[in-house]
């Protein structure tokens, strides 16, 4: 079953979601700090006969925050229902795990007309002094530090709530009898929170604040409040208040017993069907996920309300975060895509494809977007070859190229640049997450593709830290695949096929990072532009 991503904007926020199937539609919200992805392999089995979304909530995943310091559950609710408002959905069932639990049964609450039937993995019902002993303890901010301890601290952290709940109390009542987590879960479970930062802690603290255990007594449709023997709340289903007939409360073994028991509910109940109204895109800036042979590339995307006859495409460069544009309108083209690379960003559930195939990935993303218009390239850094492969397969569409800041290495410093890439297969110790977050520290005072001596000392202050921890997460999602992206993309070469394009190119860098090279590229331009370019 093919699993769709999508964004809708709903003000000045976006809500990235994922659907899947036809028919009664099922809503599916997550647990803190995870996103959507966490039910990849339910919404497989269950849209086979329902139609499944499953959105981010606000503050993960690739959702937008609320413009509020700390939402609460209720919050929370009337978010989910604005995002189904938005998708035209009239009746649903939804089902919720953890924090996901506590909004779908606010969600109920809030909209019994909306919502037929509720569905709950684990619902929590925190004691007086639980909520005290699980306050900013439990949730201490998410700060990035220039040395990248706070990554160490994660990664330990992470593995720590599988010894101790909560993971910040180390004595005997607190230890826990679960396994010891393999790499591939703590390294996912680390991402989960390295892609929200400290917002992290909004939804955690949503559940933890919210103290009206007895509401759940009172939501009119059916509702099935599932526990299981394997689930760290198995406790709280003695502490439930007495329930009416129509709201049931089962004990069950482990996940598969869920699952079964979900399906059987389901197939009771069928929950509604949603009216799957087209969305009404807006002029400016949106977020979209275009379909591509590599898989679903997610862009920024600020467009006219009329037919485009210019666009311009931007290109990050590889092994980097991309970074969300202004929201100022820009004023010399009609449209402006900004493009996640496959492999990073919301696209980094995209195959990471070589030069070419990236390249046809572009187009195609150009052509589902403004099939019809001229194309100006901006390329940012190690981006170049992939700007240059872009241009050579639309060569009549191409009317400009921008670089900023470009890499132009020789081969010999290209060769040293991909003999010295972080290791960034996951360690048992989370070594990974260092090697990567001192590599692309050190890029910033030392050109990547040169020794780092004094001579090649990039002057200036450190680089800024958001911007480094953000380019590390890229490095770290890309994990093993960083090498192999760095030697399809950054070529050795460049100068003169840079020379001999038929169209403008234009140059943006800082002389302090120059070492003369950058200068000459753009005085051998400048001549090119004056004595007439070479035909097509």
């Amino acid at each position: 079953m093919d699993i769709r991503r999508s964004f809708v904007r709903l003000g000045e926020r976006f809500v990235h979601y994922r659907q899947a199937g036809a028919g009664p539609v099922l809503v599916m919200l997550h647990q803190s700090p995870q996103n959507s992805r966490m039910w990849l392999e339910p919404m497989a089995r269950l849209s086979r006969q329902y139609r499944v979304l499953a959105p981010d909530l606000p503050g993960f995943g690739h959702s937008d925050p609320l413009d509020m310091a700390q939402p609460t559950i209720a919050d929370l609710s009337a978010a989910c229902h604005e995002w189904l408002d938005a998708l035209g959905i009239g009746q649903c069932a939804v089902f919720g795990m953890h924090t996901g639990g506590m909004v779908a049964v606010h969600m109920g609450l809030d909209r019994p007309d909306r919502v037929g039937l509720v569905l709950v993995d684990g619902y929590a019902i925190f004691t007086a002094q639980e909520r005290a002993l699980l306050g900013e303890r439990y949730l201490p901010p998410f700060q990035h530090d220039w040395s990248g301890q706070h990554l160490r601290w994660l990664w330990a952290r992470m593995r720590e709530q599988s010894f101790f709940f909560p993971w910040c109390e180390q004595d005997t009542p607190f230890a826990l009898r679960y396994p010891a987590p393999d790499i591939a879960t703590t390294h996912a479970a680390v991402m989960d929170i390295l892609e929200v930062g400290d917002h992290y802690r909004l939804g955690y603290r949503a559940a933890l604040q919210f103290a009206d255990r007895a509401c759940v007594a009172d939501l009119a449709m059916p509702t099935r409040l599932f526990y299981r023997e394997d689930d760290v709340l198995i406790q709280h289903r003695e502490r439930l208040p007495d329930l009416p007939a129509h709201i049931q409360a089962p004990r069950l073994p482990d996940r598969p017993a869920l699952w079964a028991a979900v399906e059987k509910t389901l197939a009771s109940r069928s929950g509604g069907v949603g009216a799957d109204t087209a969305l009404v895109q807006e002029a400016g800036w949106q977020r979209r996920v275009v379909a591509t042979e590599l898989g679903g590339i997610a862009s920024w995307i600020w467009s006219q309300q009329t037919e485009a006859k210019d666009l311009r495409l931007v290109l990050h460069g590889p092994g980097q975060g991309p970074t969300r544009p202004t929201q100022d309108a820009p004023d010399d083209t009609d449209m402006l895509v900004q493009p996640d690379l496959p492999g990073h960003g919301a696209s980094a559930e995209c195959a990471v494809g070589g030069l070419e195939t990236t390249a046809a990935a572009m187009i195609e993303l150009c052509l589902n977007l403004a099939w019809n218009s001229d194309l100006r390239i901006e390329a940012h850094e190690g981006a170049v070859g992939l700007a240059l492969a872009v241009a050579d397969l639309w060569p009549r569409r191409v009317i400009g190229l921008t670089l900023i800041q470009p890499w132009l290495p020789t081969a010999e410093e290209r060769d040293w640049l991909l003999n010295h890439l972080p290791d960034l297969n996951p360690t048992p110790a989370g070594g990974h997450l260092l090697e990567a977050w001192q590599w692309e520290r050190e890029r910033h005072l030392f050109p990547p593709w040169k020794p780092p001596l004094a001579a090649h000392r990039i002057p200036g202050a450190a680089p800024d830290v958001d911007r480094v921890h953000a380019n590390t997460v890229a490095l770290v999602n890309l994990g093993a695949r960083l090498k192999r992206l760095m030697a399809e993309f950054v070529l050795p070469g460049l100068t003169d096929p840079l020379l001999s394009k038929p169209y403008p190119i234009r140059l943006h860098y800082d002389p302090a990072r120059d070492d003369g090279r950058l200068a000459a590229l753009e005085r051998q331009v400048q001549t090119a532009r004056t004595q007439g370019h070479p035909p097509p």
